[in-house]
């Protein structure tokens, strides 16, 4: 019979309290399809969840706080993605523009970190050739852009 350490169950314990929000928040991808909202959902689970492995060693009164910072981050993330496929055609382009320092800034926050070159880049370009209509081409660039971290990619099964 398999032993599950102290910590690991402190961490899912953390997971589930938090990452709920993510879940139960229709918000966040009303302007998806099933298969994308499960993709941006994914990514959204897997940095909460690298977020609560990274506190295991903490008190519930030093982790949570943690915790709650990245769902707050990953919120925003998923909002602005939410929010760009459903309007990045249709808008001016200076207002891609301020979603996507919106986005950027989120990141950020995500992973406490400056974009690389590469993402910039990236980022520019999207705000620049503004993908028309085509629902999951726009899905897909802007999923792009996210930061993948924990062990699958967005979109791929997680064990």
């Amino acid at each position: 019979m398999k032993t599950v350490s102290t910590s690991t169950v402190k961490v899912r314990r953390r997971l589930r309290r938090t990452a709920e929000v993510l879940v139960d928040d229709s918000g966040l991808r009303s302007n998806l399809t099933d298969t994308q909202a499960k993709q941006l959902l994914d990514w959204g689970l897997a940095h909460v969840q690298a977020t609560a492995a990274q506190t295991a060693d903490l008190s519930d009164d030093d982790a949570y706080p943690i915790i709650e910072d990245t769902v707050s981050g990953v919120r925003e993330v998923m909002r602005l993605v939410n929010r760009l496929q459903a309007t990045t055609a249709l808008m001016p382009g200076e207002t891609v523009t301020g979603q996507m320092s919106r986005l950027l800034e989120a990141l950020q926050k995500i992973t406490g970190q400056a974009p690389d070159p590469a993402f910039l880049e990236r980022a520019e370009k999207f705000s620049r050739d503004r993908p028309g209509p085509d629902n999951d081409t726009t899905f897909q660039l802007l999923l792009g852009l996210l930061p993948v971290t924990g062990s699958h990619a967005p979109g791929e099964e997680s064990g």
